[in-house]
Parts: structure tokens; C-alpha cells; sequence
């Protein structure tokens, strides 16, 4: 039998931390009001594994991008390229945000919005916060 390097203190340790909410950052919920063939659609990204599981065009990339644009270091066309000023058919997209940040909030969740209107995406974002290394291997 393979035995993980995680010991089961390591797991109990994470659940614990699950469930006192005690992470720096994490996205609990997205709430699609309308994007793409989605409307009116809750997402729960459960610890310690959301699985997104569906057929070609049943609306993954949509909701894997509808989490992603939560912050301001991705652009929207990232997932959704007709996001440009001449598409219509975006008209009154709305995504709704739960999300912990504690550099905003230490004690509750935080809520955000995206949404496409007047041609054109109005987030209200939070930072990733994440620090990007860029190394360079030797020869």
C-alpha cells in the first residue's frame, strides 16, 4: 500500500484551519446571475476539493473565468474574448463574489461584484497578493 508524505496531523491541521475560516485568502462562492449559458447559478468552492466536472460547451472555462476575473491581476478577455466594447451579447452579465481577505476583513467574509454593462466590465476586485518570481535557469 503507498503511504502519502502528508502525515494525518498535517490533515487534521488543514481541517482545522478549514473550519475556523483562519486563511489569508480564500473564494468560498461565486454567484452567476447570467454569463454565457449559465443564469442564475451558485458555486461552493468546498475544501478541500471543488471538482468542476461537465461536457465540451456544458460551462466549465465559464465558471473556471467568472472565479478567475475576482481579481484585479486578470484581465476578463483572458476568458472571455468577446469582451470588447462592440459585444452586445454580454449585455447584463452579473457575477456576485464571497470571499475571505484578511487584509480587508479579519473577522468576516468580503463581497464583490463583476459585471458587464455599457459595453464594458465594472469589477470590484480584491489583489491576489501573490508575489511572481521570475527565475532565469543557468546554462
Amino acid at each position: 500500500m503507498f503511504q502519502g508524505e502528508i502525515r494525518e496531523s498535517q490533515i487534521n491541521d488543514l481541517f482545522e484551519k478549514v473550519r475556523n475560516r483562519n486563511y489569508g485568502k480564500y473564494l468560498l462562492r461565486i454567484v452567476i446571475d447570467k454569463a454565457r449559458a449559465i443564469s442564475n447559478k451558485s458555486i461552493d468552492f468546498e475544501f478541500p476539493i471543488t471538482a468542476i466536472v461537465g461536457p465540451n460547451g456544458g460551462g466549465k472555462t465559464t465558471i473556471a473565468g467568472a472565479a478567475a476575473i475576482l481579481y484585479k491581476e486578470i484581465a476578463p478577455a483572458l476568458f472571455f474574448a468577446k469582451s470588447g466594447k462592440y459585444d452586445s451579447s454580454m449585455l447584463n452579465w452579473k457575477i456576485e463574489y464571497e470571499a475571505i481577505d484578511k487584509n480587508i476583513r479579519t473577522n468576516d467574509t468580503v463581497r464583490r461584484s463583476a459585471k458587464y454593462h455599457n459595453l464594458k466590465w465594472a469589477r470590484n476586485t480584491l489583489d491576489v497578493g501573490a508575489r511572481v518570481i521570475n527565475y532565469t535557469f543557468p546554462k
